[in-house]
């Protein structure tokens, strides 16, 4: 992780470098050139480079005070702010570059929102809240894509506010989670609203229609800020066939005379049973049926043997099963047909994650802080009181058994999920993606019975009024 921070930081180094050398200095040109060579910074260049060095840059010295993983993120984040700062310098100078060129220079920003995506990725560890509010937050450097009604995205204000209503789930549970507990981390999510509330203002501010290019301006420069980096020189053309040098060419086919084709072809039709006449009479011995090497059979020793990939030779990976407390977080990981785990009389700032388990009963009989189910298969849970969140991602025929108050519960890219809930708990809030068969049971009055619900798996939208209405698909009966 340090070195990762420390590529990033001689990366942000060199990006100063470059714009102080450059210092509004681009290719040749006149005219429109001329301006925008002129010197003069714009306005929307300044103010986004006010809000790096403000807001962006106290997200770094937060990060940095915590340190690890959040240093890191952070750093990626400032990076992917530099990226687009440079972005923006093109645009106050070059004339609209086309989609191609477009792509390369929108190239090192989205470098940046990949590296934080794929931290986000995998197997949870400490920092995974960290990664994704910040992965998910940087999605709103797309701001500047938007070209217009027809390009699918939407305008840059909203892409914003979308952008920080999925990273705000996330920040919104460091919050619930640290507060009181670590300050330094409280103020690094703080820190982060704090960009979001500046970029909303300058987006709306300087590109609320889109980003505008420089319409006297020069055509993008390789090399140059802003500009699409050169690339490979183009491949040369393929090697000749093996046989090129060996063998003569063959003769060109002599071309068809003028009117030939479909009249040709029907002109020897036309012959009848002349069309055959030139062809070779085929004897009883050169039927494959009286030859005794083309009997049909395949011999018994030549039997093809099956083709297996390397994947499938290979033995499945097994890990020693996992149940221990680190510090204030419960590791369940890697248990096979275990019904006997117990969480008993946990703290209420814990934390619960369960991994990778199979065929599994898990029973948690306390009040914790949140409980995550993640790539488990046929895996029951049994818990009581959660104070944030109830998570079950990536599964595959599990159960959750709410006897208590669980506020919130999140199934993500799951199937054949069955949530049972208490009475008290059906006041929550269930989030659902990219899931199917996800059943809900409720009580049905006071003898114990429960009440099976499914979950819509499919939704319609409708643009009205100049906004999409998404609701649920009503299936009914008849």
């Amino acid at each position: 992780m340090e070195g990762l921070l420390d590529t990033v930081v001689k990366r942000l180094e060199a990006v100063t470098a470059r714009l102080e050398a450059v210092e509004g200095k681009v290719g040749g040109g006149s005219g429109g050139a001329a301006a925008a060579d002129s010197g003069d910074v714009p306005a929307f260049v300044s103010a986004f480079e006010t809000l790096v060095d403000t807001q962006v840059k106290a997200v770094v010295q937060k990060g940095d005070a915590v340190g690890g993983e959040v240093a890191a993120i952070s750093a990626i984040l400032a990076q992917a702010f530099a990226e687009a700062k440079i972005l923006l310098e093109g645009a106050a100078k070059f004339k609209q570059p086309s989609p191609e060129e477009f792509n390369k220079i929108l190239a090192p920003t989205g470098e940046q929102l990949n590296k934080a995506s794929a931290l986000a990725d995998g197997k949870r560890t400490d920092g995974f809240l960290f990664f994704k509010t910040i992965a998910e937050f940087l999605q709103s450097l797309q701001f500047v894509c938007y070209t217009g009604k027809g390009c699918g995205l939407s305008m840059p204000v909203a892409t914003v506010d979308e952008s920080w209503q999925s990273a705000e789930f996330y920040s919104n549970k460091l919050l619930r989670e640290f507060k009181g507990v670590d300050d330094n981390k409280v103020e690094w999510v703080k820190a982060v609203k704090e960009v979001y509330t500046e970029l909303k203002g300058y987006v709306k501010q300087y590109h609320a229609t889109g980003l505008t290019w420089n319409a006297s301006g020069t055509a993008p420069v390789a090399g140059s800020p802003g500009a699409p980096k050169p690339g490979p020189p183009p491949p040369g053309p393929p090697p000749p066939p093996s046989s090129y040098l060996d063998k003569p060419s063959a003769p060109a086919a002599a071309a068809a005379p003028a009117g030939g084709g479909m009249n040709a072809l029907l002109g020897e039709l036309n012959k009848g049973s002349a069309v055959t006449g030139g062809l070779k009479k085929v004897t009883d011995d050169m039927k494959s049926k009286n030859q005794a090497n083309r009997s049909g059979a395949v011999p018994a020793g030549n039997t093809p043997k099956p083709v297996t990939s390397a994947a499938a030779k290979a033995p499945a990976v097994t890990k020693p099963p996992k149940f221990e407390l680190k510090a204030r977080k419960w590791e369940i990981e890697y248990q096979v047909d275990n019904k006997e785990i117990v969480i008993a009389n946990p703290e209420p700032n814990q934390t619960v994650y369960i991994y990778n388990c199979k065929n599994c009963l898990i029973q948690v009989q306390g009040k914790v802080n949140n409980i995550t189910l993640d790539s488990c298969q046929r895996t029951a849970l049994v818990t009581q009181d959660v104070l944030a969140a109830c998570e079950v991602v990536n599964g595959k025929s599990n159960e959750v058994q709410c006897k208590g108050k669980v506020p919130t519960i999140v199934v993500d890219n799951c199937g054949g999920q069955q949530i049972y809930l208490s009475k008290e708990c059906l006041d929550a809030t269930i989030t659902t993606a990219k899931s199917s068969e996800v059943n809900v049971l409720v009580p049905d009055g006071d003898e114990g019975d429960m009440t099976e619900a499914p979950l819509p798996e499919q939704f319609q939208s409708n643009f009205v009024n100049g906004k999409w209405s998404t609701v649920a698909v009503q299936h009914s009966a008849g």
